[in-house]
């Protein structure tokens, strides 16, 4: 599966966040890479515009920009 833009990520990633539990960071990004089918080379493949890794912790709480 091909790495998933911002919009395709946000529903699983909402649908995650409002199941009543508290979720990490920590937890939530490798669930959603699961969740996508990503590979470890996939999970570390960098952003050409940003030059950072697609998801990262920092980025799997940030909200639109």
């Amino acid at each position: 599966m091909p790495i998933p833009d911002y919009q395709t990520l946000m529903l699983p990633l909402l649908k995650l966040a409002g199941d009543g539990a508290v979720h990490s960071k920590r937890d939530t990004v490798p669930e959603l890479a699961s969740q996508f089918g990503l590979s470890e080379e996939e999970q570390k493949e960098l952003l050409p515009a940003a030059n950072r890794r697609f998801l990262t912790i920092g980025s799997a709480g940030r909200g639109p920009t």
